[in-house]
């Protein structure tokens, strides 16, 4: 049986870091100098590593009660400020991600751009749950309108 949830589901975009710049904050393109990792923080003209995480507001604890997690995530970022990286160094304006990738998803400024960035995400929620010997798959979206960070 699965419980009710308990509220509205949520996502959360986070600046998990940012990749590439030296240690007086430039790219290292540019420099020549080794890389500095800024935890936490999103500098311009580095690669910015996002982290999305989710309350999904389904109390149940157990497989029997049915476990929700994040499937998948697909996100969209306007052009102006930047693209979404892929894995293999490529860049897109939307992208999905499977849950394996939720905490590390690469954002490239365009040069010099500063300010904040939005992106729009839609999740594809699992609730898994086994009946007797039987277990079953139930799928639903979540939509996040808007997200930003700076």
């Amino acid at each position: 049986m699965d419980v009710p949830p308990n509220g509205t589901p949520t996502l959360s975009l986070e600046v998990l870091r940012t990749e590439k710049p030296n240690a007086n904050d430039q790219p290292v393109t540019d420099s020549g100098q080794p890389e500095v990792v800024k935890n936490g923080q999103a500098y311009e003209d580095g690669q910015v590593v996002l982290g999305i995480s989710a309350s999904l507001k389904d109390v149940s604890t157990t497989l029997s009660e049915g476990l929700e997690s994040l499937e998948k995530v697909e996100l969209t970022v306007d052009a102006s400020p930047g693209a979404v990286v892929k894995s293999d160094g490529s860049f897109v304006q939307t992208i999905t991600v499977d849950k394996t990738e939720l905490d590390n998803i690469s954002f490239q400024p365009v040069k010099d751009f500063s300010g904040n960035v939005s992106m729009s995400a839609v999740a594809t929620v699992e609730d898994d749950v086994a009946l007797t010997t039987t277990p079953a798959t139930a799928k639903r979206q979540v939509r996040l309108l808007q997200q930003s960070f700076v």
